[in-house]
């Protein structure tokens, strides 16, 4: 399984890293787990993928779970035990498309 995360950490810890952290603890050897700090200049070396630039372009909702090529979860994370659904090959059960309410400043890149 290929899980990669997508935000931008500014001036607070980030719960999505904190969920890639989480699931790289529990993956098997066979799964790999990526978090990107869209913020970081290092980054600049990383293929992303087209579906995601697309999406951080039209809506800049953030972050973005990806699992296996596929968008997942926007603007907010599945909690701990639907990520070990993830791990698990079941059904997310994170809100998507949600509304820009429902994130917190999606216009600034940065608090």
């Amino acid at each position: 399984m290929h899980i990669q995360i997508y935000d931008r950490v500014c001036c607070r810890p980030s719960d999505a890293k904190k969920l890639a952290d989480f699931l790289a603890s529990k993956a098997s050897e066979s799964d790999n787990v990526e978090f990107y700090d869209l913020n970081d200049s290092a980054i600049s070396e990383v293929i992303v993928p087209g579906y995601v630039v697309s999406h951080i372009a039209n809506s800049k909702q953030l972050p973005i779970l990806c699992v296996d090529g596929r968008i997942v979860a926007i603007g907010i994370m599945p909690n701990l035990l639907d990520a070990i659904d993830i791990l698990n090959g079941n059904p997310v059960n994170a809100k998507r498309n949600i509304t820009l309410s429902d994130v917190q400043d999606v216009t600034t890149d940065c608090c």
